[in-house]
């Protein structure tokens, strides 16, 4: 999940969302580091889907 650093998460977000809040100043280091957090996601993934299959 994306969220603006003005304003604050809702109360029923989803326990398991990864909150990352985007700046409006952001840098190369800010986009690494959203870029490290899908490749994350992605990496969980495919093992959970490895894991169905066997």
């Amino acid at each position: 999940m994306v969220t603006t650093a003005s304003i604050t998460l809702p109360d029923y977000t989803n326990p398991e969302a990864v909150p990352f809040v985007w700046r409006l100043n952001a840098n190369s280091d800010h986009y690494a580091r959203l870029y490290g957090i899908v490749h994350e996601l992605w990496i969980q993934k495919s093992h959970l889907e490895k894991s169905e299959l066997n």
